[in-house]
């Protein structure tokens, strides 16, 4: 369940946004983010072709950088590979199909393990904010070293005060809420066991930049209580 203090004030679609696109009516735009523990020379191929020469590693996104809306494709029905290409690699091959509508975007959430790797394909519902907001969806993807499953969470805010997002289960992601752009003091966002006081982890001095749309991830290894590698930890990736 979310939890929204302010009004959305969007006045604008994807479908504006694309306009310096003139070839975007058939298209859509996806972006993959790489929460699978240890996942580290990941490739993703699109139909049979590699999508981009750079390699995709733990934690980050392909496309890299946060002004990328996405892997640009024909609409429709795709099929895709993403696999570690290094021969001696534990990783199994995820092999999955997406039908992708026109003029949309859509996130790729890669996760659990390098020898259970899954993933979870999300239609994101663009607009673009006609003030100084910003908007923030949540996705937990923390995984059990024995493949069992992580506890549903909660996501606290200092700038609201309260929790944001409630009872948010593993590979669930939520829809977007309205949220401060460029909140000059930052924002301490805090995972709890749903329900409960206990602690998970903790992003400090979060900032966003008013009129884009993030994603905050609970990722990692819920039995690893370290805030490096593949410990469970927050992370932030740019959708919009």
């Amino acid at each position: 369940m979310a939890l929204a203090a302010l009004i959305s004030s969007c006045d604008k679609n994807l479908n504006d946004r694309n306009k310096l696109d003139k070839d975007a009516s058939n298209s859509a735009y996806v972006k993959f983010v790489n929460l699978a523990g240890n996942a580290t020379r990941n490739y993703v191929y699109v139909d049979g072709k590699q999508a981009s020469g750079a390699q995709m590693v733990y934690g980050e996104t392909l496309p890299v950088h946060s002004s990328s809306y996405g892997l640009k494709m024909t609409a429709g029905l795709r099929s895709f590979v993403v696999r570690d290409t290094l021969a001696t690699s534990t990783q199994v091959p995820l092999t999955f199909n997406g039908n992708f509508d026109a003029n949309s975007s859509y996130t790729v959430f890669l996760y659990d393990s390098i020898i259970r790797i899954k993933q979870v394909t999300v239609k994101n519902n663009i607009e673009i904010p006609s003030d100084s907001t910003s908007r923030l969806k949540f996705g937990n993807f923390m995984y059990l070293t024995n493949g069992g499953t992580a506890p549903s969470v909660d996501l606290y805010s200092s700038f609201f005060g309260r929790r944001i997002f409630t009872n948010i289960a593993p590979s669930q992601v939520t829809e977007f809420i309205t949220y401060p752009g460029g909140h000059a003091a930052g924002d301490t966002l805090r995972t709890y066991v749903a329900g409960t006081n206990t602690v998970l982890n903790e992003l400090i001095g979060y900032t966003t930049t008013k009129k884009r749309s993030y994603v905050v991830v609970a990722r990692g290894n819920y039995n690893n209580v370290l805030t490096t590698g593949t410990g469970r930890l927050l992370s932030s990736h740019t959708i919009w």
